[in-house]
């Protein structure tokens, strides 16, 4: 196996501002930057911001692990940082396709072959199925990472 570089994140960088509730560790949060001790930024694809902030403040200190999976895209690696506490899929707000984990391009690509998920010109539109009684819904994706309810055409 290759040698893999951990680089040392020192502080957070940009987040967005999604609301986000439930017990922690979430499954559903806020994407965000990590910034290097080198000074260098990076989105990170495998975590969400209100699961660090909450172990920063059960005392997990910094530099926190991350590796660089491109020049502008990288994933917590640290140990001591539980399991649970990660995304069990990377951003695809965040995280360009060519840089998602070969089990996420291929339920993607079901999804596409299936109807329920389309990709045109940077824009990802994917179906929500409806509960009971509930109009579907599709929601667009930008890849400025802005999700945009829109109504299905009649």
């Amino acid at each position: 196996m290759d040698k893999i570089d951990l680089l040392n994140a020192v502080e957070i960088g940009e987040e967005t501002t999604i609301g986000s509730f439930g017990e922690l560790p979430r499954q559903i949060g806020n994407c965000f930057s990590l910034i290097t001790d080198e000074r260098k930024w990076f989105d990170i694809v495998n975590f969400y911001v209100e699961n660090l902030r909450k172990l920063l403040d059960c005392g997990l200190e910094w530099p926190v692990k991350i590796i660089a999976i491109s020049n502008t895209h990288a994933v917590i690696c640290d140990e001591r940082i539980p399991e649970d506490f990660y995304r069990t899929e990377y951003c695809q707000t965040c995280c360009p396709e060519d840089l998602l984990p070969y089990p996420q391009r291929m339920k993607n690509l079901g999804q596409e072959l299936r109807g329920d998920r389309a990709v045109k010109d940077g824009l990802v539109n994917i179906k929500i199925k409806p509960q009971k009684d509930e109009l579907e819904t599709v929601f667009s994706q930008k890849s400025s990472g802005l999700w945009l309810p829109t109504c299905p055409a009649e």
